[in-house]
């Protein structure tokens, strides 16, 4: 279970958490394609993912875990958030979804890691509702815009999963930017570039090509399990 994290909003966390779902449900990153991957919303203030997929905000993720078809996103699911006042059951929902997200022990190639078919989009900021994402995940991938100001949000957001023993696993840069400037602001062993486009992102190819890049790399890392 990877959980999408920012220091700012406004920076494309979601919508890269939700094109990075599509890829991976695609088999861009070596795995089999056409088996769903679900992407949680852990913003339980403002939650958005589900209208921009046109999904409805019931049932929630304490409800129904895997979430419903995202009717324009193939092989994608979202599941809502929850109320504000069920956070309790709430971490308790994303430790099992990150149980269930992970392959049995038997036949389990030795040193893999957890095959990801859990995306979380966790909520900005440095509180408890943006820690919980980060505590229940296998990794973390960082989103920020390329301006100081939101790059330093995100060293502190990313010094957070550290300490929350969560490891950095890729950082995304949304516009055009120099990525190996940030590798180690930032901590993150790879950082990948996803340029601004016009129009809807999910429907740039550009985009779309930069999320192929970022699946990749992931895999290479070995922080996406192969059957």
């Amino acid at each position: 279970m990877l959980a999408f994290a920012g220091g700012k909003g406004g920076t494309g966390k979601t919508t890269t958490a939700l094109a990075f779902a599509r890829e991976l449900a695609a088999g861009r990153a070596g795995e089999a394609s056409g088996r769903s991957v679900t992407v949680v919303d852990a913003d339980v203030d403002m939650p958005d993912v589900h209208s921009m997929v046109g999904v409805d905000r019931t049932p929630t993720v304490l409800e129904c875990p895997r979430g419903r078809p995202a009717p324009s996103l193939s092989g994608v699911r979202v599941a809502p958030a929850p109320p504000g006042d069920a956070t309790d059951a709430f971490e308790k929902t994303l430790f099992e979804l990150r149980a269930a997200d992970r392959p049995s022990a038997e036949g389990r190639p030795t040193g893999a890691r957890p095959r990801c078919r859990v995306v979380v989009d966790a909520p900005c900021g440095g509180g408890p509702d943006a820690a919980r994402p980060l505590a229940a995940a296998d990794g973390v991938v960082l989103v920020t815009r390329p301006t100081p100001a939101a790059v330093r949000d995100t060293a502190k957001t990313a010094a957070m999963a550290r300490a929350l023993e969560t490891p950095v696993v890729a950082a995304v840069v949304v516009g055009n930017h120099p990525p190996r400037a940030l590798e180690d602001v930032l901590g993150a062993p790879r950082v990948v570039t996803v340029p601004l486009v016009d129009g809807d992102p999910l429907t740039a190819p550009a985009h779309r090509t930069a999320m192929g890049r970022l699946c990749k790399g992931l895999r290479r890392g070995r922080h996406l399990f192969t059957e």
